[in-house]
């Protein structure tokens, strides 16, 4: 019985609403779900990211895949509640339990596009071992993938926990009551109201907004006259109005003593009261509002009372079985919802200290320099960028180019950023060869900060008086150095990115800059930008920009006209689609005659 039940909803428009809210939060579908016997009842293989599509292939490498998955669900069946895991290969899963009756029916679960820590050697030397592929591809693979900071983990964890109560609660309901009235088409709407009350977590509303959306969700729901959501302050004993539907907002802020009037009552016992007439009950406070019937709920946080929601009817109304579940079901959304609300805030603070730290990191504008033309611009891809870039005044005839990505994002990465700059700009004015500036940096990083913190970096001197540039690349993307006659190559000397292993030799080589040459330095937002089809702009993009741009202007290559044609070329190849990462762009071009 359970399993044709699961079958039944999982096909339902519900379940598929709720697919869609996930994946918009997580950016990531639901790939599979197996009940509680171990059969497959959905697989979704060509939604896998990209890194688990490509290993997945080879069958020792599907072994472990599937390893993963069944330990994933073990501890999920252990805990009883949604878990974050990592599989062998690093990558970031989850398992969430469908929950029928007090009873574990199935599992639901996917993969995240990011790891927990960066792979270790022992680690990358498993990966090959298993999966066939050779070194120089599972090297871009993982360099795609992004780290799961602590802030996103609880971020993503508290989504999940909000998902799958909505998810146990909605089985239960539809079991009970909504399957026994036939599907009529008012309760499938319904269904889909309930499931829209869930992606209100998702939304970017204020918490005030974020109750008078739920407030007026659940009014209508209910096909009631008014909506009141009170929230708890132990402090003082009392309830306090903080969300309404536009019925109410006169109220907003009102203060109501714990164990007063029918919502005080609820608050006292933590138990539900259904009033039919609250004319013939003396414990309703307001008998010159405009009501005759309130539906109160207490709002709990597993045994923690957070506050309680009112539905109020301007006629008497008898309060069913199908009032109580559908108010059951939102108020049991509601403390997470509102927990969502609370960490939303606090990330967005942190995103704001974070995004000023940044600012005053980034240089103003590029630098003037006797021979050379210099240009710049960096772009996040959310409100703080992980990119940095520096120009380090060394000597009169010496400057400094930098170009940075550091892993993560917030105020842990822009301190890392600050530390990376007060080292680069120290060590560069002290240390005698650049090689040894990337190893002492790479220790000083390596040193001072947690496993999950590390960052890409190239560095280069540029001799203003002779046209060399001296540079070493700690795992950035590769600049390019364009010969006024077209010809190229990757500035790729160097070694490992910064923070990860100690030690670490970094070797370093030179070119020789005459007019008209250049360098564009960039960060892996430009070559890994998506169009619509889903194609990536990549190195061939970024040359046939710069070809391009050369047939027009060979004898006259100007930094800034340069920056614009590669940024416009960007923007026109993926119109209509977010960036997937930072940009950043510096082009260097010569100018001095020999």
């Amino acid at each position: 019985m359970a399993k044709d039940f699961l079958r039944e909803f999982l096909s339902s428009s519900a379940w598929q609403q709720m697919q869609g809210l996930l994946n918009e939060v997580l950016n990531i579908p639901i790939l599979w779900v197996i009940d509680d016997s171990g059969e497959i009842l959905l697989s979704l293989d060509n939604h896998y990211p990209e890194f688990c599509r490509i290993i997945k292939g080879n069958p020792k490498t599907l072994e472990a895949c599937n390893k993963a998955r069944e330990s994933s669900i073990n501890e999920a069946k252990k805990n009883g509640c949604a878990i974050i895991s990592t599989c062998r290969c690093g990558l970031i899963n989850y398992a969430i339990p469908l929950i029928l009756d007090n009873e574990i029916i199935a599992f639901a679960g996917g993969y995240l596009n990011m790891f927990e820590l960066p792979p270790k050697p022992n680690q990358i030397d498993d990966i090959l071992s298993i999966s066939g592929i050779n070194a120089s591809e599972l090297l871009k693979l993982t360099k795609r993938i992004k780290l799961m900071q602590p802030v996103e983990r609880k971020r993503v964890m508290s989504i999940l926990v909000v998902f799958a109560g909505m998810a146990s609660l909605l089985m239960k309901w539809m079991n009970r009551l909504f399957i026994n009235l036939d599907w009529e088409q008012n309760y499938t709407a319904k269904i889909m109201s309930l499931s829209e009350i869930g992606i209100i977590a998702a939304s970017e509303l204020n918490w005030d907004d974020m109750l008078k959306a739920i407030s007026s969700r659940a009014k209508q729901l209910l096909n009631a006259d008014a909506c009141a959501i009170y929230i708890c302050e132990l402090s003082r004993s009392e309830l306090i109005l903080k969300g309404s539907d536009s019925s109410l907002d006169s109220d907003i802020e009102r203060r109501i003593k714990i164990g007063n009037g029918i919502t005080g009552h609820v608050a006292q016992t933590r138990l539900a009261i259904g009033v039919d007439d609250i004319k013939t009950d003396k414990r309703f406070m307001d008998q010159n509002k405009p009501y005759r019937a309130i539906l109160s709920m207490p709002l709990m946080a597993r045994d923690r009372f957070i506050g309680v929601i009112d539905i109020y009817s301007a006629v008497p109304r008898l309060w069913n079985q199908t009032d109580i579940g559908l108010l059951s079901i939102i108020s049991v959304q509601i403390p997470g919802i509102l927990e969502m609300g609370r960490f939303r805030m606090e990330v967005n603070k942190e995103l704001e200290i974070a995004s000023y730290i940044q600012a005053k990191l980034i240089p103003e504008s590029p630098p003037i320099i006797k021979g050379f033309d210099i240009s710049a611009m960096t772009l996040p891809s959310k409100e703080v960028s992980g990119d940095y870039y520096d120009f380090i005044s060394i000597d009169d005839n010496t400057i400094g180019i930098g170009v940075a990505d550091v892993s993560g994002k917030g105020i842990g990465a822009s301190i890392l950023m600050a530390n990376a700059r007060g080292l680069i700009h120290a060590y560069t004015s002290s240390v005698t060869s650049i090689s040894n500036v990337m190893f002492n940096m790479n220790n000083a990083i390596y040193n001072s900060t947690e496993v999950d913190k590390f960052m890409t970096m190239f560095c280069g001197v540029l001799n203003i008086n002779t046209g060399i540039f001296t540079y070493t690349n700690a795992g950035h993307n590769p600049p390019f150095f364009y010969r006024h006659n077209g010809e190229h190559e990757r500035l790729e000397s160097g070694g490992i990115v910064l923070g990860i292993m100690k030690n670490m030799e970094y070797s370093e080589d030179q070119v020789k800059l005459n007019k008209n040459d250049f360098i564009v330095f960039y960060s892996d937002g430009l070559t890994e930008a998506y169009n619509s089809e889903g194609e990536m702009f990549g190195e061939d993009g970024l040359h046939n920009v710069i070809q391009n741009y050369l047939q027009d202007h060979n004898d006259n290559i100007d930094s800034q006209s340069l920056l614009d044609k590669i940024y416009n070329s960007i923007q026109d190849f993926s119109a209509g689609v977010s960036l997937a990462d930072d940009l950043t762009i510096v082009v260097l071009v010569c100018k001095r005659e020999d």
